[in-house]
């Protein structure tokens, strides 16, 4: 297992680039495009979803912090990269790998688990029970994924499974999906069938019926935050879950622990 904040020996103590407004302590984050129900798109143009119910369940925790952005779309590759770059602060909900540990501190406890499915063709009668079967068609079982995204590094750490990861969107991969330039597309259940739908291609495609994975996400923040600031983000984590309000938010947002 890698070691979460407590455990990293941590973070340079420079915390000059979090601003204090009215007595709380300014984070920035932002809502990332096509992660529900992480975000969401709500009433009247108002971001929604998972994360920003925790991000407000935080504050009401420690009222010393306030998370700014949320309501802001992004794309998760730049969320990402503006995390690194010390112009974000936080990032909620990011499934761990090892490029990532380096480059993110994970708090505990575990937030939520995601579910990793495939979609094919609705008109290909291709049967998957397991990695195996899409081992054994080797160039004939293409799986797509979103280039930086979890997805990606799921499917190219399966040994001698035939990948593309070059596209960067949901949408483009659909697209090749049914160009035929990949028999499948591996993306999360959370969030696909209302992909499929504003996409326009529910009809013309099938959800497999199969887990190909099942992963853990957590709250991170960018190297560059204060070790004080991550303590109490992390404890406010803690402290939902003790009470109740962690299980409380999955829940209305029909997600396992």
């Amino acid at each position: 297992m890698w070691s979460s904040f407590p455990l990293r020996g941590m973070l340079a103590a420079a915390a000059a680039l979090l601003a204090v407004q009215g007595g709380a302590v300014e984070l920035h984050t932002s809502a990332h495009i096509n992660t529900e129900p992480k975000f969401a798109a709500g009433p009247g143009k108002k971001v929604v979803g998972l994360c920003v119910d925790l991000l407000r369940a935080l504050e009401r925790a420690d009222p010393g912090m306030r998370f700014v952005g949320d309501q802001n779309w992004m794309p998760m590759m730049r969320a990402m990269t503006e995390t690194r770059a010390g112009r974000q602060d936080v990032v909620c909900g990011l499934a761990h790998t090892a490029q990532r540990a380096v480059q993110f501190v994970y708090l505990q406890p575990v937030l939520w688990h995601i579910d990793y499915v495939l979609v094919a063709r609705e008109n290909d009668d291709v049967v998957v029970n397991s990695w195996e079967d899409v081992r054994k068609l080797g160039a004939q079982g293409v799986v797509l994924s979103d280039r930086g995204m979890y997805a990606s590094h799921l499917v190219e750490s399966q040994a001698d499974v035939t990948f593309d990861s070059s596209a960067a969107s949901s949408e483009h991969n659909l697209k090749k999906l049914l160009a035929g330039r990949g028999r499948f597309y591996l993306h999360r259940v959370q969030g696909l069938d209302s992909l499929l739908l504003e996409s326009g291609v529910k009809p013309q495609v099938r959800v497999l019926p199969v887990i190909m994975g099942r992963v853990p996400l957590y709250f991170t923040v960018g190297q560059h935050v204060d070790t004080g600031m991550a303590q109490r983000m992390q404890q406010g984590l803690l402290t939902l879950q003790k009470n109740g309000e962690l299980a409380r938010i999955r829940r209305r947002w029909n997600l396992a622990e």
